[in-house]
């Protein structure tokens, strides 16, 4: 039956679905709850119809089952059964509770999901959290200097007090992930006490004035829980207590336009609610990916460490689907770009971006790292394989010292190079023996993994001395 179920939900064909509907009706209990089940989880018409067939004639036992399946329809014949109908009296009241809880979110749901605006002032003024890669926090606090009462309050997160301009102009910070509402909590207690706390405090009125104006269509909220997994009791608790304080808002997780994350911590809990469904215009030119390329975030918080100069000649040795040197364009002014990777794949990819992005002057070539001829180059910003990902056969510390040798011949007299290095220890050895000045800045969760961010730069006498000891 759970196999049927599967097939049914996957290939919605007729044959599939009577089946369903005649083992509805089969003498076994326990088939006929698999079948429940599956046509609720269906949500068509006929399955509909079956189900409110059932309603009338079928044994107390299976009435939780046909409660839970009504609820997961939820059409507006369904609903109307589960407000009125005498028998629920002998179920018991939270699963009618949750049912009805189901029916209305579907019966609800436009075809048209809401969308959290990005250009819409808040109003009143609020607390902003901008959130970002773990480690990006100082790279998104530069790129926000003009931004008035911003501090850095975690490596993966910033802080804007009395903020009452748009959140889409947060965004000007390419490094940053998003900016959202954060919200103190008083104590909210545990068990039975938290989701009403909860919910109390989402039906705030400042706070629904706020996420209606910012919300196309009705605003609605996923809830999650940080550190811990599934919190599924919590969660219908504190929807179910949100529905009885106010219809203006509602915990939905299917194409919610904001989800709120509670975090709980040394200090007093918080809410963080962020814009989960919106438009961020900052990517579009990403046409093609990768795996284990790099995200769009990462790459301009690269090329904004590396900075811009009118005279620039910038290689990436390890191209990928070339969002550093596209993000190294948008910076400023350059002379040329050079992505190269061994992989053509990452060539096509990278050269299908540029054109997106209306990159100009970029040579792309397929080449090895390790006898790589980029000529004469004054940057370098890259983002190389990590490892546990690419490299698995023990190498990766071979191929980052040979790129480093062969940036080390390319780069002119203070020439900088900026990249994340998987091998940090290693590589800023390795670097200040060949003579660049090593500046180590924060590790960067790029996944899971923590590459150390290095700033690379070749002095102006060490260079000219090596160069006249060769001659």
């Amino acid at each position: 039956m759970r196999l049927l179920s599967l097939l049914a939900r996957k290939f919605p064909e007729d044959h599939l679905v009577e089946a369903l509907i005649a083992c509805s009706d089969d003498q076994d209990l326990r088939v006929r709850r698999n079948a429940i089940v599956a046509l609720g989880k269906l949500r068509g018409d006929r399955a509909e119809a079956r189900l409110i067939e059932l309603w009338s004639d079928s044994p107390e036992l299976l009435r939780p089952t046909l409660v839970e399946a009504l609820g997961k329809i939820g059409s507006a014949r369904a609903l109307a059964l589960l407000n009125q109908d005498q028998k629920l009296k002998s179920c018991v009241p939270h699963l009618v509770d949750r049912a009805r809880l189901m029916a209305e979110r579907r019966s609800t749901r436009s075809d048209r999901p809401a969308r959290a605006r990005l250009d819409v002032p808040l109003g009143a003024p609020m607390l902003i959290a901008v959130t970002c890669r773990s480690g990006l926090a100082s790279v998104v606090a530069e790129q926000l200097r003009g931004v008035d009462r911003l501090v850095v309050d975690a490596p993966d997160r910033l802080l804007v007090r009395s903020y009452r301009g748009t959140l889409g102009e947060l965004l000007c910070a390419r490094s940053a992930l998003a900016p959202g509402l954060l919200l103190a909590l008083d104590e909210i207690g545990t068990g039975e006490a938290m989701p009403a706390a909860l919910a109390a405090r989402l039906a705030d009125p400042d706070l629904l004035d706020c996420l209606e104006r910012l919300t196309e269509g009705t605003p609605s909220l996923r809830l999650d829980v940080a550190g811990t997994g599934h919190q599924r009791t919590l969660v219908w608790s504190t929807a179910q207590a949100l529905r009885r304080l106010t219809s203006r808002i509602s915990l939905d997780p299917v194409a919610a336009p904001w989800v709120a994350t509670l975090y709980q911590g040394n200090r007093h809990p918080w809410l963080l609610i962020l814009p989960q469904r919106h438009d961020d215009t900052r990517f579009t030119y990403r046409r093609r990916q990768l795996p284990a390329a790099s995200h769009p975030t990462i790459a301009a918080a690269l090329a904004h460490v590396l900075g811009c100069r009118d005279d620039d000649v910038v290689w990436d040795p390890f191209a990928g689907s070339g969002l550093e040197l596209i993000e190294r364009a948008r910076l400023g002014p350059y002379r040329a770009l050079i992505g190269s990777d061994i992989d053509h794949r990452a060539i096509r990819a990278a050269h299908d971006n540029a054109v997106a992005a209306g990159v100009e002057r970029l040579r792309l070539e397929p080449w090895d790292v390790r006898t790589a001829s980029p000529g004469t180059v004054t940057a370098i910003v890259t983002n190389p394989p990590l490892g546990v990902r690419l490299v698995r056969d023990g190498t990766l510390g071979d191929l980052l010292e040979a790129f480093l040798s062969r940036a080390r011949q390319a780069l002119v007299p203070d020439g900088r190079l900026v990249w994340l290095s998987p091998m940090p220890e290693r590589t800023a050895r390795y670097a200040e023996r060949l003579g660049f000045s090593v500046e180590r800045k924060s590790h960067v969760d790029v996944g899971g993994l923590k590459p150390e961010l290095q700033c690379l730069r070749m002095p102006h006498r060490l260079v000219r001395r090596r160069r006249r000891k060769s001659e």
